[in-house]
């Protein structure tokens, strides 16, 4: 396990990281090229919360360092490949950089990156999840199972909520805005449930097929 991941993974829930843990972790620590190694973007960013969350004091080595995985993950995220998941990685770690800015208090910064996010989720169609009204702007295919469902949904609120907070914060107009006279531009996706959740209802699944 990386240097201070664990303290990452305790605080995660109040950083707007919305993936399921294992897979993550497990994702994050393969192998550079691996196929299913995580973006360098998100693995930047959480290098760099692992950093922020980890530090003592402010040091010119903790500052350097957060300085140089800050760059990482502010350049990389231009690079995330255009794979479905890789859209719902993308969209994580702008969350994640856009909620370091805000808790650095440099608050214009971290406004440009929930805008990336809220452009990332809408046009990967998020906000039509299980929607009685087609979006054809969506870019993704059908979940594979319900953990991928679940991380999508909790995708598309974390960005929601994300969005809300910091525009009524600001005193500004939410980047995430819908019409009620346009169902084509409504928010259908379900209130989401917390992640274990959908993992729990994929093994019931898994069993069924099982035993069937």
């Amino acid at each position: 396990m990386l240097p201070r991941l664990d303290t990452f993974i305790r605080h995660s829930s109040d950083l707007g990281f919305f993936l399921y843990m294992p897979p993550f972790l497990e994702f994050m620590l393969l192998p550079v090229g691996h196929p299913y190694r995580l973006p360098d973007a998100l693995i930047y960013a959480t290098c760099l919360w692992c950093i922020y969350l980890s530090k003592d004091g402010v040091t010119q080595d903790s500052e350097r360092h957060e300085a140089m995985y800050l760059s990482r993950a502010s350049r990389a995220i231009t690079d995330v490949s255009e794979t479905p998941h890789s859209k719902i990685h993308a969209i994580q770690a702008q969350v994640l950089i856009a909620t370091y800015f805000f808790s650095s208090n440099r608050v214009s910064e971290g406004n440009h990156f929930v805008m990336y996010a809220v452009a990332t989720a809408l046009a990967a169609g998020l906000h039509k999840i299980r929607s009685r009204n087609g979006d054809l702007r969506s870019t993704l295919p059908p979940p594979r199972n319900s953990t991928e469902e679940g991380e999508r949904i909790l995708a598309a609120w974390t960005v929601f909520m994300l969005d809300r907070s910091w525009a009524a914060n600001l005193g500004q107009t939410p980047h995430m805005t819908f019409s009620a006279d346009h169902l084509e531009d409504s928010l259908d996706t379900p209130w989401p449930l917390d992640i274990d959740s959908y993992v729990q209802v994929e093994v019931i699944c898994v069993n069924i097929i099982v035993r069937d």
